[in-house]
């Protein structure tokens, strides 16, 4: 990977982690962009991307990461109250997406949380709901 591109997504992240007043209207783009910079400085690249994105006024969740053998997709609230929040909410949904790559499992437990202290080092926060 190149290394001025890796800094910019570690930059980038950190920038958006600071940014807690402007509402953030989601789009398929903004999902796909801020998938990107997460894979390279969280996640090595090491994570294929969503097969489907779906984006709607969801009220139970902020977002699902819902896999099988064949598709991994990202179900995405439309609205989010701030950057910061919606760039923790997927990388959330994208440590789900590598346990189920690694592991063909999805949880809340000791695998999922041993990311806090990485996505702490970008003041991003790590929590089982939002």
């Amino acid at each position: 990977m190149d290394q001025e591109y890796l800094l910019k997504c570690r930059k980038r992240i950190k920038n958006a982690s600071y940014d807690d007043s402007t509402a953030i209207e989601v789009t398929e783009r903004k999902v796909q962009f801020w998938f990107n910079v997460i894979n390279a400085a969280i996640f090595d690249n090491r994570l294929p991307k969503f097969h489907e994105i779906e984006i709607g006024n969801y009220k139970t969740f902020h977002a699902l990461c819902e896999c099988d053998d064949v598709t991994y997709t990202l179900k995405i609230k439309s609205k989010f109250e701030n950057r910061k929040r919606f760039v923790e909410v997927i990388a959330h949904e994208m440590i789900h997406l590598y346990e189920w790559v690694e592991y063909q499992k999805m949880t809340h437990g000791k695998d999922f949380y041993e990311w806090k202290n990485k996505l702490k080092r970008y003041n991003l926060d790590l929590y089982k709901n939002y």
